[in-house]
């Protein structure tokens, strides 16, 4: 029963195995599948996509406004020309390498369309893999696991990436710092507002948001993805 749930053509299922033995091994995506597959088609489904979504929304914002609080603390202090030029250099710059770039462009879709994957890869054939998605989803839909080897390195470099440029950016004198606390704040709290864009859009228009890793290969269901611009 699993294989045949496994090898469907035009579904997306969990990989073959033991849950714990196929972590690092990407879902079987049916070479067939349209616009619409992924989306949940449960409560229970929607219930489980939502509650991911809120859960990482929850941590941008919380992220958000702590670099943001930090960051206003450089205009407690008169700040010069100079320094006014790399406040507003600084912003542009995560807004669009960050914000642009890095959410809009690749991390928010793929994000939000494996929240939807969460809610619709449940399934009474598979209850361990199924239960062990119900605890995990907000780190399944981040790609820490059954994700693409791409995906797993990105995900896994970004946490490397943050720990150490959270580390670089203490160590900078103020208002160095809060300058460049202003940058990220604004950078992902651009990110934050792709990655609701894109969530909400695949709920009223009912079609999957787009997966870089795992792009429709259907000319017709393409053209209809919610391809970003």
């Amino acid at each position: 029963m699993e294989d045949e749930v496994t090898e469907t053509n035009d579904s997306i299922s969990f990989p073959k195995g033991k849950p714990y033995c196929s972590l690092l091994n990407d879902l079987h995506y049916g070479t067939r599948r349209k616009r619409s597959t992924g989306l949940p088609s449960s409560c229970i489904g929607w219930v489980l996509s939502a509650y991911t979504f809120l859960v990482i929304i929850f941590v941008l914002v919380g992220a958000t406004h702590g670099l943001g609080y930090l960051g206003s603390k450089a205009f407690k202090d008169r700040l010069d020309a100079g320094e006014i030029a790399v406040l507003v250099a600084n912003i542009l710059f995560f807004v669009y390498v960050e914000g642009y770039l890095g959410f809009y462009r690749s991390w928010a879709p793929v994000t939000a369309n494996r929240c939807m994957l969460a809610g619709s890869l449940l399934c009474r054939e598979q209850p361990i893999q199924s239960g062990f998605l119900i605890l995990l989803s907000p780190l399944f839909a981040l790609g820490y696991f059954w994700a693409s080897k791409r995906r797993l390195v990105i995900s896994y470099t970004l946490i490397v990436m943050i720990f150490l440029l959270a580390i670089g950016v203490r160590s900078l004198p103020q208002p160095w710092h809060a300058i460049a606390d202003c940058g990220v704040a604004a950078g992902l709290g651009t990110g934050t507002l792709s990655f609701v864009y894109f969530y909400t859009l695949a709920i009223f228009r009912k079609v999957m948001p787009p997966d870089v890793d795992h792009p429709i290969t259907n000319e017709e269901d393409h053209n209809d993805h919610l391809d970003p611009l």
